[in-house]
């Protein structure tokens, strides 16, 4: 295989398809019609395979344009530095060109198979390229695009069953979820323990104690609480002036 085209299937991320857009099955699943019969494309089942696959080449987009736009970054990076992109194994002319081709047949694919679910592929390729352009830089902001990436990843395989029984109450599973998920990674909040103490000690106080006070008074008559907020704070002048000098 051309080293150019390894390079392209790698920036592509193959091995992130099935994690992450496996959530379109969601609908086909929960309305009870994995099994209806007819011609397999035809049938709930085989739309969704096809809107999977679309899904999948509307992310592979994303991640090529994600790449491209963060090719300096990356090029300092330790590991990222070896991606095709930033290595120079992809050219980026060329990667524009794949991203370019790739998006609008998935586009016009997308509103072949469903008018409904070409709309959602629209919108999940807007917000995730002003994620990889600006938002992804944004506290918190960042975090709710990628949870929004989850939902619209279930709510895509809804027009192509023609729902009956499915729940709303799956896109808010999923909304927690991710964004559960999303917080979690965020490496601020691995690097400073307090953050997580605090916010488990105030869920404590609220469904253990029964705390009804509003959180700035419970901050103020909490003694855990408040040495964990004193900590929280000495750790922030510590990291953002202390450990640049000694650096």
């Amino acid at each position: 295989m051309p080293t150019v085209l390894r390079g392209l299937i790698h920036t592509m991320r193959p091995r992130q398809w099935l994690t992450k857009n496996i959530f379109i099955f969601a609908a086909v699943v929960f309305d009870a019609k994995l099994f209806v019969p007819g011609p397999f494309f035809q049938t709930p089942l085989g739309k969704t395979i096809i809107g999977f696959v679309l899904l999948c080449l509307i992310s592979s987009t994303i991640y090529i344009v994600n790449d491209i736009a963060d090719v300096e970054a990356d090029r300092q990076h330790p590991k990222k530095k070896y991606r095709p992109i930033p290595s120079g194994q992809l050219p980026i002319p060329l990667a524009w060109g794949a991203a370019l081709g790739i998006g609008l047949f998935t586009l016009a694919a997308s509103f072949a198979l469903n008018t409904a679910f070409g709309w959602i592929i629209v919108l999940y390729a807007v917000l995730n390229l002003a994620y990889s352009f600006k938002l992804k830089h944004v506290v918190i902001i960042d975090v709710l695009i990628v949870a929004a990436g989850f939902v619209l990843r279930v709510a895509a395989g809804v027009p192509l069953v023609n729902v009956v029984r499915f729940s709303p109450w799956l896109y808010v599973c999923m909304a927690l979820l991710a964004l559960f998920l999303g917080f979690a990674k965020r490496r601020q909040e691995r690097k400073m323990p307090f953050v997580l103490y605090g916010i488990f000690r105030y869920l404590y106080l609220v469904h253990v104690r029964g705390e009804i006070a509003p959180p700035d008074e419970v901050a103020l008559k909490d003694r855990p609480l408040q040495i964990d907020l004193v900590l929280w704070a000495l750790s922030v002048v510590l990291i953002l002036y202390v450990l640049p000098k000694s650096a």
